[in-house]
């Protein structure tokens, strides 16, 4: 029986998962349920936390996606999953995939039919009006042939990925709540839960004998490369996301990662000459399968009623003529209509000659109008009777089809729409038991020609990279010079006040620069030196917010370069960026970690990012802004003169500012000098955080992407540092002109150079930038007007 700390009770005249008729634990349930007894509510909300933490560790900030006819245009929100998975019988596993098998086959035929000879409406086994009254028929895909063979003759699969819900009503029959033919969502979904709850419950999952997922990735494969035309030996997918706004973003990433396939947007795939290009840095490169994301009438505005620059032109055509395989077709939608629900069985029959095994609910079917099996959920108020609608997916190649052995439960409120539910609430899918061979891929996988892809990257991807590299740099100078600025500070109220005002209009420039704005002269200054620095590190704090935003932002669309450590430090700066929100103060502490955490970022892309075009552009990001950086700082607090009282201070501050400040110290053993401080700063190339070190890692970097214009830049950058002479001062400026000119010429090659980088790889083809537009946008150029 259930321990006195834990409450579940069966309801009455319903069936339920966990208890049988005779109130005993059914045996699927018993490994799980006796863990959890003996662990108590305490245990539960404890593995509840763990699994909070390893979601958000995933990225997965999403919710399971709900939907009718386009689950991907709906809002996302953040969800859980319950620490008590769901138990499923392998008996009973079977009779469903054999059902989920057969709906695929049928799907398969029935849209074979409609779109080719339409035998089903010339026979009145569906009236026309179900068909032809539907916007989701797409009369443009009707093919020339009536045998499913594309133009090329090969035959055309429509329905190579599947997903459909199901409910167990209160007498325990399983019923159909929704099929999903269009963009079947929820696969990548139940691979992050699997992930993360095998490393919770690793010990209940092994005495389970739950069945694994592995084997759905390489049916997946087969399903794509089996869509290809065969004379295509080096066969390349990819998979077409709506972009991160969209709802299961987080899954589309997590499977690309997964599969190892390129995520691109509809704007990275162009269709010529009956084909589909991707572009990517190096040009264009053929996409062989496209695995779409997009709602059908999103996919092609030529074929569907996309608007504006959705979709890609020119993509149903191709597939029609085979020359690009697509998973799923496109016009699938149609087959996910409520109105056809009700001729299902009289489809199957007609088209396999079988009896339909799943019968469907009505579409408005919900938990107010049907009585469904009571399963046991562990809320946060402790383990309650709640109900779920089972989602069960499947993938098919060359008529072979393969159900995954798990799924997704997910758990309905009360009033819910069995189409929507709103828990947020997801439960994994466990099958224990005896699968058999219904479970094992009998699809016959091709035998593909290597391919090394290290070269290939798309031009957003690039794009991305770039920014990411640029924002954190920029994000770590500007949490250095708050830490600095700020721990200096109580120092200036010893000096006395011409030096301290001098001195603190230096060190609020050292901060304005950092932000990426221009110093003010120190005439312009009002108020206190004590206010005024303290508005200039606030300022600088949210400064740092902003660029953290745009590095996740841009982190979250090449989730698929990055390691598995790599994005839970990314998911520890999202959590700095929440904290700021709901405290808005930042301490030394807090600035203390954020440095570390962007310095493990820093160290992952070096050490754990293959030496390829996505390294060398996340590279190229941050010595370009590691450039810009070292200017601005020597600009602000080194150019301008002061006091000599303060000039070791400022020119501490400024070493400190670029973590060279040991490296001085360890080399020349002195009092801080200024031309000693340059020199380190700009013109020692063993110096990781001089000028001269970044020309020489982004002239690398240029050389092996082909861009010999870049290189001649690069070049004119040494010569301005090689021209710069000494540090003297102009007696009637007070300023160090000759630094002056190097930071002025160099800065304005290094502008130009990030001009160039934007225009030659990242330009728009659609709605390009206007170069004056990016010239005048100075050493941060690019970024906040193009990119924030």
């Amino acid at each position: 029986m259930v321990s006195q700390t834990l409450t579940y009770r069966a309801t009455p005249g319903r069936f339920d998962e966990l208890y049988d008729e005779g109130g005993g634990i059914r045996p699927a349930w018993k490994p799980v349920f006796g863990d959890v007894e003996r662990q108590g509510e305490h245990g539960l909300a404890e593995r509840r936390r763990l699994i909070g933490q390893l979601l958000a560790a995933e990225g997965a900030g999403h919710a399971v996606q709900d939907g009718e006819t386009e689950p991907n245009m709906l809002p996302s929100h953040p969800w859980m999953v319950d620490p008590l998975p769901y138990m499923l019988e392998a008996v009973e596993w079977r009779a469903l995939a054999a059902g989920v098998d057969q709906r695929v086959r049928m799907f398969e035929a029935m849209l074979g039919d409609v779109y080719g000879s339409r035998n089903l409406l010339r026979r009145g086994v569906v009236p026309t009006e179900v068909v032809y009254g539907t916007p989701r028929y797409r009369w443009p895909l009707v093919a020339a042939s009536a045998h499913g063979v594309t133009s090329l003759g090969m035959p055309m699969t429509r329905v190579a990925l599947y997903a459909c819900d199901l409910a167990r009503l209160a007498d325990g029959t399983w019923r159909v709540v929704a099929d999903y033919t269009d963009t079947p969502q929820g696969i990548g979904y139940a691979m992050i839960n699997r992930s993360v709850i095998a490393r919770v419950l690793g010990g209940e999952l092994a005495r389970s004998g739950a069945a694994t997922q592995s084997g759905f990735l390489g049916a997946m494969r087969a399903s794509f490369s089996a869509l290809a035309a065969p004379e295509r030996p080096t066969m390349r997918t990819v998979l077409v996301t709506p972009g991160i706004d969209d709802g299961a973003y987080v899954e589309q990433s997590y499977l690309a990662t997964l599969l190892g396939f390129n995520l691109v947007e509809n704007s990275d795939v162009v269709v010529r000459n009956n084909r589909a290009w991707l572009r990517t840095f190096g040009g264009l490169e053929a996409a062989d399968t496209l695995v779409r994301w997009s709602a059908d009438r999103a996919a092609d505005p030529v074929a569907g009623d996309a608007k504006g620059r959705g979709g890609v032109p020119g993509l149903a055509r191709a597939h029609l003529h085979g020359s690009v395989g697509l998973a799923n077709a496109l016009g699938n939608g149609i087959a996910e209509e409520a109105a056809l629900r009700e001729f299902h069985p009289a489809i199957c029959s007609e088209l396999l000659g079988e009896q339909l095994q799943l019968h469907s609910l009505a579409a408005d079917a919900s938990t107010d109008s049907v009585k469904l099996a009571s399963t046991p959920i562990s809320f946060a108020s402790g383990l309650r009777t709640g109900t779920i609608v089972l989602r069960l997916f499947a993938t098919q190649a060359e008529g072979k089809v393969t159900v995954m052995t798990s799924g997704i439960a997910r758990v309905l409120r009360p009033g819910d729409s069995l189409m929507k539910p709103s828990a947020l609430l997801a439960k994994d899918v466990w099958v224990v038991g005896d699968v058999g061979r219904a479970a094992i891929t009998t699809t016959k996988r091709q035998r593909l020609a290597q391919v090394d892809l290290l070269a290939s990257l798309p031009t957003r991807s690039a794009d991305a990279l770039y920014w990411l590299g640029r924002h954190a740099e920029r994000a770590e100078l500007l949490a250095r010079s708050h830490r600095v600025v700020a721990s200096r500070e109580p120092t200036l109220r010893s000096f006395p006040a011409d030096a301290s005002d001098l001195t603190a209009h230096a060190f609020v420039g050292l901060l304005r620069r950092a932000r990426t704005e221009m110093p003010a002269a120190p005439t312009d200054a009002a108020g206190s030196t004590a206010d005024l620095i303290a508005d200039e590190l606030a300022r600088a704090a949210a400064a740092i917010d902003d660029r953290l935003s745009n590095l996740s932002a841009e982190a979250a669309t090449v989730r698929e370069f990055m390691s598995g450590t790599t994005g839970r430090v990314l998911i520890r700066l999202r959590n700095y960026l929440s904290e700021r929100a709901e405290t808005g103060t930042v301490t030394d502490d807090d600035l203390d970690e954020l440095l570390v955490d962007l310095a493990a970022l820093s160290g992952m892309a070096m050490e754990s990012t293959v030496r390829g075009p996505s390294w060398r552009f996340l590279d190229l990001g941050r010595r370009l802004e590691r450039s810009f950086g070292v200017l601005d700082s020597i600009e602000a607090a080194v150019v301008p003169v002061v006091p000599n009282v303060a000039e070791s201070m400022l020119a501490e501050a400024v070493l400190a500012t670029h973590d060279s400040l040991v490296a001085y110290r360890r080399r020349y053993r002195s009092d801080v000098e200024i031309d000693a401080v340059v020199a380190l700063l700009v013109s020692d190339d063993s110096n990781p955080r001089a000028l001269q070190f970044q020309l020489d890692r982004m002239s690398e970097h240029l050389a092996s992407l082909g861009w010999s214009d870049g290189t001649e830049l690069i070049d004119r950058v040494a010569r301005a540092i090689f021209d710069w002479s000494d540090v003297t001062i102009d007696r009637v400026t007070r300023r160090r002109a000759s630094l002056e000119r190097l930071v002025a010429d160099a800065r304005a090659a290094l502008v130009e150079l990030g001009t160039g980088i934007q225009v030659r790889w990242f330009s728009d083809p659609i709605a390009p930038q206007p170069l004056a537009r990016l010239q005048a946008l100075g050493n941060d150029s690019s970024s906040s007007v193009v990119r924030n």
